[in-house]
């Protein structure tokens, strides 16, 4: 089931997404619609479709939705469990994306959870939600490191993508099966054709109160 996204809030969600794309971290993102699970309850999204690299070659086409809220931060956890994304892979092909290993939307899409490990350190963990259960099974999980680091505007609107970071970030091996584990600062994904390369393959990132978060181990 679609939830359909009324056009006052599109216009809202573009003219913010337009602003937060002129930051470093933040690509252009488009106002749409995002799959869910029947019964999900969400506003409003901002959602963009983003070519991954699939388990067996070819991509796989995984859409990534946009929980509206305040930007979270890498070292102050949320004081509740928070949602800011979701991802939805079409699944062409009968294939799963390759890196994170999300099944298609026929069997199931995930959530990103963000919550307090005890430490001072944010947590995440990706949520597999079965599309016909709607049952939640933590899918992997690991903390938030800084990704890219500039001075965000108050108020900026989340945003999350696939993106490799200008700063080290250490990942999970097992998310890190088939991916360019390579530094690759972001100066050199200044054109598009190396931008579009490097989402095939590169981690998961949403923007935070210091620039950007990457899901590290």
């Amino acid at each position: 089931m679609k939830t359909t996204i009324p056009q006052t809030l599109i216009a809202a969600a573009y003219a913010a997404v337009t602003l937060s794309s002129l930051t470093a971290c933040a690509p252009s993102t488009r106002p749409g619609e995002l799959v869910l699970p029947h019964g999900m309850s969400i506003a409003t999204l901002v959602s963009k479709p983003v070519q991954r690299e699939a388990q067996g070659g070819g991509t796989v086409t995984v859409e990534v939705g946009v929980i509206p809220g305040t930007l979270p931060a890498f070292d102050a956890p949320p004081g509740v469990p928070t949602v800011v994304a979701w991802f939805s892979n079409a699944g062409e092909g009968g294939k799963k994306e390759k890196r994170y290993n999300f099944k298609p939307r026929s069997e199931a899409e995930y959530e990103l959870v963000l919550l307090n490990d005890g430490s001072g350190r944010t947590k995440w963990t990706l949520n597999e939600v079965n599309r016909r259960t709607l049952a939640r099974t933590a899918h992997m999980s690991g903390h938030l490191w800084a990704c890219h680091t500039y001075s965000q505007p108050e108020g900026a609107p989340r945003d999350a993508d696939f993106k490799d970071c200008d700063r080290a970030v250490q990942y999970d091996s097992a998310m890190a099966k088939g991916a360019d584990r390579k530094v690759i600062h972001f100066a050199a994904l200044s054109g598009a054709g190396a931008n579009s390369a490097s989402q095939l393959t590169a981690a998961i990132w949403i923007s935070c109160t210091s620039g950007c978060c990457s899901l590290g181990r």
